[in-house]
């Protein structure tokens, strides 16, 4: 297979080690599960046979249910990944307007990192969310970017 676009300037250390660094910092074997299911998707795409829809559900996956240490991990990697697979600028922004308060103070945290066409566009809407937790995150992200 071709390699995906942009690959060649991804590093990691490999699939079985950073596997195995993941789940260690991890407890729960269902948290461990999400975590390793992002490490292996990600290096699917990077050996071009893993489908982008598997990518993002495990990214979705371990953003939305994972707990501390699970979630940041997951965020890592779609960090990582954006300058090599286009598909995240799209999964950022459904995390930013996902239905539970708890997803969009995550993206909240992270608007400083997200590409900064997807950042404009969820920012307005982090600052006005209802949750009064996220919109603090949104406008003292926005003040760390204005001050940068």
């Amino acid at each position: 297979m071709s390699e995906p676009i942009g690959v060649s300037r991804m590093f990691t250390f490999g699939r079985e080690h950073e596997a195995k660094h993941a789940t260690a910092r991890v407890r729960d074997s269902d948290q461990k599960a999400l975590v390793a299911a992002v490490i292996h998707a990600v290096h699917d795409r990077i050996d071009g046979i893993g489908a982008a829809a598997a990518f993002q559900d495990a990214i979705r996956d371990a953003f939305v249910m994972g707990k501390s240490g699970v979630w940041e991990q997951a965020a890592s990697w779609l960090r990582k990944c954006g300058p090599s697979f286009p598909e995240t600028a799209s999964l950022w922004a459904e995390l930013g307007a996902h239905g539970d308060a708890r997803v969009r103070f995550r993206a909240a945290c992270l608007l400083n990192d997200m590409p900064d066409e997807v950042r404009t566009k969820l920012l307005p809407a982090l600052c006005a969310d209802r949750s009064r937790k996220v919109s603090e995150m949104a406008y003292a992200r926005a003040e760390e970017q204005s001050n940068a």
